[in-house]
């Protein structure tokens, strides 16, 4: 294995440390992408590249959904009302939005492309929290 001078934000890091040893005061999951950037060979400071980012995807998907959103109701014409009660279950809200044109179709394609990114961003914000699985370790001598 390489020994590797590890320095990235995150943890601070002796110069010379290794990820997993006691001079590594990082977090215990940036250490493991760490140590599995230099047991593959890859140079200090690449490890943050190689993990997957969904922080593009998230903008994204935060500017389609403000662009559809804000051409549905910019060029919308309708009512807004809103009623208060006693019983609370004498309330009612009611909203008319009528959007026609082509502000009405690209609306509705930014804001579903949104949503579509929405869903992309969260899940590999998922996948990026999750631990890797660890390689099964085969002794010698063991019998298998």
């Amino acid at each position: 294995m390489r020994t590797a001078i590890l320095t990235h934000a995150g943890g601070n890091v002796q110069p010379g440390a290794r990820a997993g040893t006691p001079n590594y005061t990082g977090s215990p999951l940036r250490a493991h992408c760490v140590e599995g950037a230099v047991k593959t060979g890859v140079q200090s400071g690449a490890a943050e590249e190689t993990s997957m980012k969904s922080d593009g995807v998230l903008i994204g998907s935060i500017v389609s959904l403000a662009l559809g959103l804000g051409l549905i109701f910019g060029y919308c014409h309708g009512t807004v009302g809103f009623n208060a009660a006693y019983p609370a279950s004498g309330a009612s809200l009611q909203l008319n939005v009528v959007t026609t044109g082509m502000p009405a179709m690209a609306g509705f394609a930014f804001t579903v492309l949104g949503l579509v990114l929405l869903v992309v961003a969260f899940f590999q914000a998922v996948v990026r929290l999750t631990p890797p699985p660890r390689a099964a370790v085969h002794r010698e001598g063991s019998g298998n």
